[in-house]
């Protein structure tokens, strides 16, 4: 009765270590499964990020590189001009660079612009074109600043920018407020401190013309330069900036310099010159 006993106990033992060892094996396989599985998910995931970046036209040029170049041969101090292309693959690219073409040669001779690569008609309007771009994280921002001709005379004129900003990962032309978040901030912030700088320039500008005007004098009628009142050029660039309502909308053109910095193009108004007005590029939150 023992000896059968002891034999039962011995049989469940087995029973029991075999059932284990199973167990084991099937958990073993299951878990080598599961890890092979979850790799071929990261690998897929990694290669659909990776299609989706965007990738460049010409792997021996630059992601920004200059397209088409000229030299005005009709003013003595004309420097060489530069248009440029962005060198990625994709359809908003394209829309871009024709964009930036189209834009430089509607006030240029088209024919010598094609084949010369200069012009010299005193028709032409557009006297020099410069870019710079950066590249910050996943974002390129390209800045193409061009000076415009008054009926030819070069030294009547203005400056003109075309700005953009590209998530390369996404494919997307970036907001104003896109690149607002990006840095961290909100478009109150931005609204401020453009209106700092606003109320800097003048206030410098009337320190030149030994005049006295601040922020707290804005509404100042009496300050003048040239017959025109400081409160008024300071107000008129304001509003210019920004809508202010329950959500601040910036209107001028934000980009990202090499340093990672928000930088503002703000068209201020002026007592000089034909139109009156001053592009000038601002760096924001120093």
């Amino acid at each position: 009765m023992k000896e059968e006993q002891k034999n039962t106990g011995l049989k469940v033992l087995v029973v029991i270590l075999t059932l284990c060892i199973i167990c084991l094996v099937a958990y073993i396989v299951y878990d080598n499964f599961t890890k092979t599985e979850n790799k071929q998910i990261i690998e897929n995931n990694k290669n659909e990020d990776s299609d989706n970046k965007l990738k460049k036209v010409d792997d021996e040029k630059d992601i920004v590189y200059t397209k088409y170049n000229f030299k005005i041969n009709n003013y003595n101090n004309a420097k060489e001009s530069n248009i440029p292309q962005i060198n990625l693959k994709s359809d908003l690219i394209d829309e871009i660079n024709n964009e930036i073409v189209s834009v430089i040669m509607k006030n240029m001779n088209t024919e010598s612009f094609k084949n010369e690569y200069e012009y010299a008609s005193d028709d032409n309007n557009i006297y020099s074109v410069d870019y710079e771009y950066n590249m910050n994280n996943n974002i390129l921002s390209l800045v193409v600043k061009y000076y415009e001709l008054t009926e030819g005379d070069p030294n009547e004129g203005g400056y003109y920018y075309m700005i953009y900003n590209i998530d390369m990962e996404k494919n997307i032309k970036l907001l104003n407020s896109d690149i607002i978040n990006e840095n961290g901030y909100d478009c109150k912030q931005v609204y401020d401190e453009i209106k700092n700088q606003i109320g800097k320039y003048y206030y410098d500008l009337a320190q030149e013309n030994k005049l006295t005007w601040n922020v707290n004098d804005a509404y100042d009628n009496n300050t003048k330069i040239e017959n025109k009142k400081i409160s008024d050029m300071y107000f008129n660039t304001l509003n210019s900036v920004a809508y202010i309502g329950n959500d601040t909308q910036i209107y001028s053109p934000l980009y990202i310099d090499k340093d990672g910095k928000i930088n503002v193009v703000l068209v201020f108004e002026t007592p000089y010159g034909g139109a009156g007005l001053l592009e000038k590029n601002i760096v924001l939150f120093k």
